[in-house]
């Protein structure tokens, strides 16, 4: 749930152009004494799930890492310290705050040692062989990591469309629709492959709205080209989900009339 959450985020903030950035808000959450515990925790996974994009927020979770001392608020610790596994090569900086954070807890030491592995682990993100390597990785987490590191190169990461492309098929959902992220990035400026939107297509049979929708605002953005797989976006006209009904009424619209003009 969260990293779909996470994706609409960075969606809509992009789409919108909205001047308050989504990730100093999720910040200015974890760091907030007078916020929920809960909230402070969800907060600080969400910036996990945005992985390398959200790499802003290191130096900020390190300082609310270091101002907490033993085990006060352990739940949150332990959120921050996975937050920054998530972010791979980009968190190298925080290493030496996880070693000053050892022994609090066990717990905490097993969060410690968890993101460690995770960062030590990962690649420089400009290195696109060797992200493609990873791409391999039995590790989810280790191909969603790289996955994401290629996203953000852009069309430096052209050379990497291949090994992307097979992980439309990947088991795991998140991955895969990282890999749907990273291939629109990469082919921003080119003709989007008619497999790319055959994949997206497939979430919209799936059965939490919140992925069919998300499907749904993918091939609306993509336009006309989305008009091969109109008829499945056509069923959703009959959705349970309100807000799918509707949005699938809107993204039908837009990719018909588009391919008319």
């Amino acid at each position: 749930m969260l990293y779909l959450i996470s994706i609409l985020v960075v969606f809509f903030y992009h789409e919108s152009g909205d001047e308050n950035n989504p990730i100093k808000q999720l910040i200015k959450i974890v760091d907030d004494p007078s916020q929920p515990l809960d909230t402070r925790i969800e907060a600080a996974y969400l910036i996990g799930k945005l992985g390398v994009s959200a790499k802003e927020a290191i130096p900020h979770l390190i300082t609310v890492l270091r101002r907490l001392q033993g085990r006060e608020l352990e739940p949150l610790q332990i959120a921050i310290i996975d937050s920054l596994a998530q972010m791979g090569y980009t968190a190298r900086i925080a290493l030496p705050a996880l070693t000053m954070a050892s022994g609090r807890s066990i717990d905490i030491d097993l969060a410690i040692k968890r993101a460690t592995k995770a960062i030590l682990s990962t690649t420089d993100e400009h290195d696109v062989t060797s992200l493609v390597k990873q791409l391999g990785s039995s590790d989810p987490s280790q191909r969603l990591r790289a996955v994401d590191a290629l996203r953000r190169l852009g069309d430096e990461a052209k050379e990497a469309s291949s090994a992307l492309m097979e992980l439309l098929d990947d088991a795991d959902y998140t991955v895969r629709n990282a890999a749907i992220e990273a291939l629109l990035t990469i082919s921003r400026d080119r003709k989007i492959p008619d497999a790319i939107i055959r994949a997206i297509a497939k979430d919209l049979n799936e059965s939490d709205p919140l992925r069919r929708l998300l499907a749904l605002y993918r091939l609306g953005k993509i336009g006309s080209p989305s008009a091969i797989v109109a008829d499945e976006v056509d069923k959703l006209r009959n959705d349970t989900d309100t807000n799918v009904r509707r949005v699938a009424q809107e993204i039908l619209n837009k990719i018909l009339n588009t391919e008319k003009k």
